[in-house]
């Protein structure tokens, strides 16, 4: 048989991870609601963000690569 204090130990390991499945299945009722406020940032939150998906080539131009003129060395 377990001692008190092993018994304990389980309880304390189960309690937690009942917690945490009853903490992601948990919906309060009022999250669907949202204030026009929220509305609008979320919409902007979302359009950001779809636009940061596709990453942005950079363009240099062709005189930053180019090495510097003679005119400016004396």
């Amino acid at each position: 048989m377990m001692d008190n204090e092993s018994k304990r130990g389980v309880d304390v390991t189960v309690q937690k991870r009942l917690r945490s499945i009853l903490k992601q299945r948990f919906v309060s009722p009022t999250d669907a609601m949202l204030s026009p406020c929220s509305k609008r940032l979320n919409l902007y939150r979302s359009k950001v963000y779809a636009a940061k998906k596709t990453p942005r080539k950079l363009q240099f131009s062709e005189s930053a690569t180019k090495t510097p003129s003679k005119k400016h060395q004396s």
